[in-house]
């Protein structure tokens, strides 16, 4: 039945009985013709979204002091605007020598950051006193949380300074359009 929807067999009734009887061969030559003229007009188009770059998206997991520093390292070689969401200043806390020099590197910089900080952030004026390229706002009381969210370039990254900190790395302009939006509709605010 298949050939018969196919045409390649035709069948003929005969006192209820089906007799198939093969179409000329012919028929299959010009089946694949058909099918090699639909794909080679199709391959113009194929070709143009086969040759489209394509987002190259990344997840990594940084852990501990050494994750912490290969982060920030990485914030200052990305040379793109940086913004925050939930800064809470734990990083004097956890890099006590790294984040001074980190500092005084960023604001020779640049990159522009906008921060948005935790109401009982610690050690702000340790940020916010060096660094003339950076623009902050204080987030409400009830909006503490020891989690932050990094927007730079395609990337953004979900710190979470706990007794072992722990960044989640996200490469994807979707998600760090996304991010971008919740931070500049809380920056309003």
């Amino acid at each position: 039945d298949r050939l018969v929807e196919k045409g390649l067999v035709m069948y003929i009734r005969k006192i209820n009985k089906k007799y198939y009887e093969a179409v000329n061969p012919e028929k299959i030559v010009d089946s694949f013709k058909e099918k090699l003229n639909i794909a080679t007009q199709a391959l113009p188009e194929l070709l143009r979204i086969y040759k489209t770059p394509k987002s190259k998206q990344e997840i990594s997991i940084l852990q501990g002091i050494g994750g912490m520093k290969t982060f920030f390292e990485g914030l200052y070689t990305e040379k793109k605007d940086i913004y925050t969401i939930g800064a809470t200043g734990r990083i004097y806390s956890f890099l006590k020598f790294f984040a001074p020099h980190w500092v005084k590197r960023i604001s020779k910089s640049k990159i522009r950051i906008m921060t948005l900080w935790n109401f009982d952030a610690i050690d702000k004026e340790k940020y916010t006193q060096p660094l003339k390229n950076m623009e902050n706002r204080t987030l409400p009381e009830k909006f503490s949380t020891p989690t932050q969210i990094f927007v730079f370039g395609e990337k953004s990254a979900i710190i979470i300074w706990s007794e072992t900190p722990l960044c989640i790395l996200i490469k994807n302009k979707e998600i760090s359009d996304g991010f971008k939006k919740y931070f500049y509709f809380m920056w309003q605010f």
